[in-house]
């Protein structure tokens, strides 16, 4: 059976099939009431027609709408790409599909706002603005349309719904294991809000969590053109016995740095990460870090816009959810722990 010069309608399934046009329309949409028989032979003869199903068309007739847009920061950054996976593993779950859109530079959140607008102009039922880098007014320019949830990302916008990483939470607990192990002078990755507000929030909690301990903080400022070397150097220099690391990454390349310098981790140096996904979460690399809710995020934000798109006038829902921290071998216990005095 050849394919048509034209797109395949049902009309055409159904003639070719030799069943009516509704018989199809169930078989597409896998209603239970359509024999098993009946459904393969119309999908059989769909997929040698070349038929495309319309998502959108179905979702316009559905009594529930199910296709929802998503707008990632950064996919290529391991902590996006797993919440990409999540995000679809928990609309699978509830029979919803995700069209993703990747923002890339975060130094143009006019980028952000131009895949909202795509997103918007495919019809999506609603928009999950993930690790947004744009102004909470910049996107107020477009909000209201569909209902909108902030994702993995703290919002100003008392306004907009959201489900977030408690970042300060996550500072204050990787800042009380490394007083707990001991140390005494503490380098931190120091994060701009510019260059990203969640980093932002969790480094400075930690700074300030373990200045409240008595510690000494030493801060290393932290963007994407980091000098890894020259982090290594600062706080060796400054007699710091741990680094606070933005994230496993940067985790990761501080101890190859370290150890291509002949400086031991954690004897010499200690490190901490944040993160804990994908391959960072492998138990053979043994890193110390702090799990951010990436599922539970997800989750809370798929049954959120659930909820949304049943009942749009739903009231204002701001969440903050917490990870763990992850003991591991890059975090060593220092002897002078008890000298240590919290005020």
């Amino acid at each position: 059976m050849s394919a048509l010069d034209r797109p395949v309608t049902i009309i055409d399934i159904a003639t070719a099939a030799g069943v009516s046009k509704a018989t199809v329309s169930r078989a597409l949409r896998h209603d239970p009431d359509t024999s098993p028989s009946t459904r393969q032979h119309v999908l059989a003869v769909a997929r040698d027609l070349g038929y495309v199903v319309n998502a959108h068309a179905q979702a316009l007739r559905s009594a529930a709408p199910s296709i929802v847009g998503a707008v990632l920061r950064d996919s290529s950054n391991p902590i996006y790409g797993a919440l990409h996976v999540a995000l679809q593993r928990s609309a699978d779950a509830r029979g919803m599909s995700v069209v993703a859109l990747t923002a890339v530079d975060p130094d143009h959140p006019e980028n952000e706002i131009r895949a909202i607008e795509t997103l918007l102009e495919l019809r999506v039922s609603g928009i999950l603005i993930c690790s947004a880098t744009a102004a909470s007014h910049d996107i107020a320019s477009v909000r209201g349309r569909v209902p909108m949830i902030s994702l993995a990302s703290p919002v100003g916008d008392s306004g907009m719904h959201s489900v977030a990483y408690d970042e300060r939470a996550a500072g204050r607990t990787i800042a009380d294991e490394i007083v707990d192990a001991g140390h005494r002078t503490i380098a931190v990755h120091e994060v701009s809000r510019s260059e990203s507000l969640s980093v932002h929030m969790r480094t400075s909690s930690i700074i300030s969590a373990c200045r409240r301990a008595g510690a000494e903080v030493v801060r290393i400022p932290y963007g994407r053109r980091h000098d890894d070397a020259k982090g290594i150097t600062a706080a060796m220099e400054s007699g710091s016995t741990v680094i606070a690391c933005a994230n496993d990454a940067a985790l990761l390349r501080y101890a190859t740095v370290a150890h291509r310098e002949g400086i031991s981790v954690p004897e010499d140096l200690s490190l901490v990460g944040c993160d804990h996904v994908g391959s960072f979460a492998d138990p053979s690399l043994g890193l110390t870090s702090y799990r951010l809710p990436v599922e539970e995020t997800a989750e809370a934000g798929v049954e959120l816009m659930c909820t949304l798109l049943r009942d749009s006038g739903t009231a204002v829902r701001q969440r903050r959810l917490r990870g763990e921290f992850i003991p591991g071998g890059t975090l060593s216990r220092r002897a002078t722990a008890d000298s240590l005095i919290r005020q």
